[in-house]
């Protein structure tokens, strides 16, 4: 999750700058970056959270 939130902030950071020099969007780029970022740390939290899980459970 620090991976999340580092991302976040860092986009938030970004976000401000882009607001302070008068522009309202982030380009195309950098939206498919934070996507492409964003993707993979949810992936790994997925697979991070199967594996943990099958710890715990009994087989059937």
């Amino acid at each position: 999750m620090e991976d999340l939130a580092r991302l976040l902030a860092d986009t938030n950071r970004q976000r401000e700058e882009l607001i302070n020099n008068g522009v309202s969007k982030f380009s195309p780029e950098a939206l498919s970056e934070f996507f492409d970022k964003f993707n993979s740390i949810m992936l790994d939290a997925y697979r991070e959270n199967e594996e943990a899980n099958s710890k715990y459970l009994c087989p059937g």
